[in-house]
């Protein structure tokens, strides 16, 4: 294991520097570097016996691990003397070092659990690469419990390893193999396990841990003890502890990739600027009407109401004078207003439209120019789109939006995936029968009326209907009923359904074109089919997995899309090439879910090796890594703003991470098991949706939060709104452009149990 740690004073330089050098000697003299040894000895000034008596806690917190245990190879240090593995020094070391870990005080514990899971899958590796089959599946019976909660998926996976040949094969073997582990530890739970180390250096728990000296990445931090908040953090749960997340990267290369510079913010020709550049108009002429009025009334000089006597031996022509003032003190009353003794003049209400306090805006959005060709949009699908925009209501926590539950009914098993056209006239759904179908929905109401009108005739003699309908008498007594539905009757319509048949395989995800105009699905047979949805016909296979496609996902400006797939790898599409203009490689497990930025100049992955990567689609890198996931990440979402991503896994828990920073900023907890979905509420964004396999639509406040940026302190919080299905596991939740929620799922058969 390679540690490293912050800057260090240099009398604290110097009081390290002759044990390290000591540690490269003995290192030397096991390899036989003859030459490198004689060097060392002169340049440092050391004896050659020093060795000997050398101090491992004199290392201290900036040694390297893989420096503390180069003295033992794996290979030496398990040999018997007639030259065999000594499998029960495995055993026996890896109980040891448990034992000693959960004895631990509680203030070192979470720290120390880190290491644990580690140990253990090298160790079982150990043992299955040198065909210690019994011993091996001892080792795994006896300690898996420890990690199952924490890490099912890969305790899953490595049960299925039992042979040497399968060490070399096997993708989750060979994932711990190639890369490395990433944990942290302060100061003082490394020393702890100095002493330890050194203190059981005949009974095999230092020898166990020299597995991990090319495997775990070990960072040292600034801190002197563990942090405050960690049992806080944590809640005292061995489960929840992060034991570290193989990545393929180290420490640095993962702060190198979240320190530099992004551009997350929206380009100025997206709708969603459009929109708010056509509200602020009207704002601006509101407020234009308003000033002109404030200047019409404030021009007006108040007049104090005297009340007029009749003057006695009046003549007629003062009456006549009196009465033309009355007459225009009379028309000035109309526009005027008595405060306090004076006249003035009364506003006028204002003609000009403004637009409503309950539509859901962008605040302040940041402005970003495109890197990559972004098409122009089209006339009528920006015209309906600014008319969704002006009519899309504001969802708060104190506003909650409403929810649309599509059922799938007699689909358990056949349902994989669905989705709404933008328009929320079209529903689609991706089958394990390779078939993809879509509904209607505005076919049901005239499709009713005609088949009323063929198959409600008859001959009934004029006579009121029993249901409630009316009657009407035509030629040779035959008639044409029509059915009377009262307000809750609950209506059955049947809707037209189209079946697009290409695929070989089960369909994995369909999406709708951001202008409703063309389908795109993917499926396990590894190709991308592009579909017409006006002439219902097939228009493009695109080709370049080599393995299944799990997911797909149309940018907000709808020239491209990206897919990802069993291969590790996620692809860049446009519409207008068969081939794939980009590809993205750096995760080390599946690629199972997509999402563009709002600016459509970067994409986001989840894999199931328990990281989140953000990529550059101009220049094809990977500039910023999320890791924190304890379970394969499932689902996906950026925020309307493109400041914020939110992540959730298989386990249920969702994060919410600062793009600039790349830090956890909020953990909401609540599914109970993997979620499939999330989406933003459009606009501010306030709004967070996540649908899942527990049967349940949760909504969670998404307003604030990005202040723990700053503190470091993760706030965990629970749902604001639950909505449960009665037995559906919900596959897709998505939001309409007027904020509409909508919920998609199949009907699970209920279990009966039959007593005898």
């Amino acid at each position: 294991m390679t540690a490293t740690t912050g800057d260090k004073s240099g009398r604290e330089k110097e009081s390290i520097r002759q044990p390290l050098d000591t540690v490269v000697l003995k290192y030397l003299q096991k390899r036989g570097f003859k030459n490198a040894e004689r060097a060392l000895v002169v340049d440092a000034k050391l004896q050659k016996d020093a060795t000997s008596s050398m101090s491992l806690v004199a290392l201290g917190a900036d040694a390297a691990l893989s420096d503390l245990l180069v003295l033992h190879s794996v290979e030496d240090d398990f040999e018997e003397e007639g030259g065999k593995f000594n499998a029960e020094q495995v055993l026996d070391g890896y109980a040891r070092v448990r034992d000693w870990i959960f004895g631990a005080l509680d203030m070192y514990k979470p720290e120390l659990l880190r290491v644990l899971f580690p140990m253990f899958v090298h160790c079982y590796l150990t043992l299955v690469k040198k065909n210690k089959v019994e011993e091996s599946r001892d080792f795994f019976a006896r300690f898996h419990e420890d990690h199952v909660r924490a890490h099912c998926d890969d305790i899953r996976g490595l049960s299925g390893v039992a042979l040497p040949e399968h060490v070399e094969t096997d993708p989750c073997a060979m994932k711990f193999i190639k890369h490395k582990f990433s944990i942290e530890m302060c100061f003082q739970s490394f020393d702890l396990l100095v002493r330890f180390l050194r203190a059981s250096d005949g009974n095999g728990a230092t020898k166990c841990l020299a597995i991990l000296n090319e495997n775990v990445g070990v960072k040292i931090t600034q801190r002197d003890s563990p942090s405050m908040f960690v049992e806080e953090e944590e809640e005292k749960s061995i489960d929840a502890v992060f034991s570290g997340v193989v990545t393929g990267e180290t420490t640095a290369s993962i702060a190198a990739y979240n320190s530099g510079p992004g551009r997350f913010g929206l380009l100025e020709q997206s709708l969603e600027i459009k929109a708010e550049k056509a509200f602020r108009e009207i704002e601006a002429k509101h407020e234009e009407a308003i000033k002109r009025e404030d200047a019409r009334v404030a021009a007006y000089k108040p007049k104090k109401i005297y009340k007029k006597r009749k003057k006695k031996g009046s003549d007629s022509e003062n009456d006549d004078d009196e009465d033309d003032d009355d007459k225009e003190e009379k028309i000035l009353d109309e526009e005027t207003i008595e405060v306090d003794g004076y006249k003035v003049l009364k506003r006028r209400e204002i003609d000009v439209p403004n637009v409503p306090p309950t539509i859901s805006r962008l605040r302040n959005p940041r402005l970003v120019e495109s890197e990559i060709p972004i098409p122009e949009y089209d006339y009528d699908d920006g015209l309906r789109a600014l008319e969704d925009f002006s009519n899309r209501v504001k969802v708060t926590s104190d506003n909650l939006p409403s929810c649309c539950f599509f059922t799938f009914t007699h689909a358990e098993g056949k349902l994989i995936c669905a989705s709404m056209s933008p328009d929320v006239e079209k529903v689609v759904g991706g089958f394990s029968d390779s078939v993809v179908r879509t509904w209607d929905l505005t076919s049901g109401e005239n499709d009713d009326e005609e088949d009323n009108e063929e198959d409600d005739e008859k001959e009934v003699g004029g006579k009121e209907m029993a249901d409630g309908g009316t009657t009407t008498e035509t030629g040779e007594n035959k008639e044409k009923t029509k059915k009377v539905y009262k307000r809750g009757d609950k209506i059955g319509k049947s809707m037209k359904v189209k079946e697009f048949i290409g695929h070989s395989a089960p369909v994995h995800d369909v999406q709708y074109s951001p202008d409703g105009i063309y389908l795109l699905s993917v499926s396990r047979d590894c190709t991308a089919r592009m579909w017409s949805c006006e002439l219902e016909i097939p228009l493009c296979a695109y080709k370049g997995h080599q393995t299944p496609i799990w997911c797909a996902k149309w940018a907000s400006c709808g020239n491209y899309f990206a897919t990802g797939s069993h291969d590790r790898t996620c692809r860049i599409w446009t519409t207008e090439l068969s081939s794939p203009i980009r590809a993205f490689c750096g995760h080390i497990g599946d690629v199972d879910c997509v999402a563009w930025h709002p600016n459509s100049n970067y994409v986001a992955t989840g894999s199931s090796d328990r990281t989140v990567r953000l990529w550059d689609v101009s220049t094809g890198r990977c500039t910023r890594l999320f890791a924190g996931h304890t379970s394969g990440v499932t689902a996906l979402a950026f925020s309307p703003d493109g400041q914020s991503i939110s992540t959730a896994d298989d386990s249920g828990i969702i994060h919410s991470w600062d793009l600039d920073s790349a830090r956890c900023f909020k953990t909401m907890l609540g599914h109970e098991n993997a979620v499939y979905s999330l989406d933003y509420s459009g606009g501010g964004g306030e709004i967070l949706a996540s649908a899942g396999a527990d049967d349940t639509v949760r909504i969670w406040d998404h307003k604030d939060g990005l202040e723990s940026v700053v503190t470091g302190i993760i706030p965990k919080i629970a749902p604001t709104k639950t909505f449960r299905t009665k037995n559906c596991p919900v596959v897709n939740a998505q939001f309409t452009r007027r904020n509409l929620l909508l919920a998609f799922g199949s009907r699970r058969m209920p279990v009966y149990h039959h007593i005898n």
